[in-house]
């Protein structure tokens, strides 16, 4: 099928019109100083507040460089919604606890972030939002599989050249 549509155009253009959206969202709903990356991160924290998380947590399941989640948790913790603290066990590991001011403000975001969901999937039949969301999914193990297999791939190249 060549349609002239490519998924990587596809999905860069969706996941830009969802943050902007969310965007538009966060400064409506008043909390302006909490970027659509951040409030990712309150949102990830409060869920798994029942255990400590630590930095190489958010890299690993939000798929970003240290240098880049380094810069985001230093504004969360700035503008006073997340706090370092020692770990008794390893003092050189800090967990990621979430302030007094982002508790209050994950009830907002939990409500947007439903709210959001709701109007990105409206008019989406539930067979359609269980294709949409299969299909992901297997976009990303493909890209997984072949992220892994290609040093192999490279390598049996080097050695045939």
């Amino acid at each position: 099928m060549d349609n002239g549509k490519r998924i990587a155009d596809e999905v860069r253009e969706t996941k830009n019109a969802i943050q902007r959206y969310i965007g538009a969202e966060i400064a409506r709903m008043g909390y302006g100083d909490v970027s659509f990356a951040q409030g990712g991160i309150i949102r990830f924290l409060y869920v798994n507040r029942d255990r400590d998380v630590y930095q190489r947590d958010l890299e690993s399941f939000f798929d970003v460089r240290r240098s880049t989640l380094t810069g985001i948790l230093q504004g969360l913790e700035k503008n006073g919604y997340l706090e370092r603290v020692s770990v008794e066990s390893d003092a050189r590991l800090k967990k990621l606890v979430l302030t007094e001011k982002a508790l209050q403000l994950e009830a907002k975001i939990c409500e947007n972030t439903d709210h959001n969901e709701s109007v990105f999937l409206n008019g989406f039949r539930e067979e359609e939002k269980e294709f949409l969301f299969a299909a992901l999914e297997r976009i990303r193990m493909n890209i997984r599989k072949e992220t892994e297999e290609r040093p192999q791939k490279d390598a049996e190249i080097r050695k045939g050249e």
